[in-house]
């Protein structure tokens, strides 16, 4: 192995802990924000379906967006239990706290 590829191993020491950790507050936080957003989108696409005539339309990109959204959260939770027990005990409190809202 080359200089190079040793310190690739080890760049895990370079990450800056409190920046990680308030990123990973902000993505989950944003789970509600996206939530509710896939909630109006269902309710627009529902409304749509009746016979009134709705001048807005949604794509199916936008919903396509806020699903990924919303599903990469969870996902990420579900990922970390998978883990071992420590990081699936924080999974579980994050879920409480960030996804359902529990304080």
């Amino acid at each position: 192995m080359t200089e190079t590829t040793i310190q690739h191993l080890f760049i895990i020491d370079k990450i800056n802990e409190q920046k990680t950790i308030n990123k990973a507050k902000v993505f989950l936080k944003e789970y509600e924000r996206w939530h509710l957003q896939k909630d109006r989108l269902e309710k627009w696409r529902h409304l749509s379906k009746s016979p009134f005539e709705l001048t807005t339309t949604i794509s199916s990109e936008q919903i396509a967006k806020v699903n990924l959204e919303c599903d990469l959260r969870l996902h990420t939770l579900d990922t970390m239990r998978e883990t071992d027990d420590n990081l699936k005990f924080l999974a579980d409190v994050l879920e409480l706290r960030y996804i359902k809202s529990i304080k």
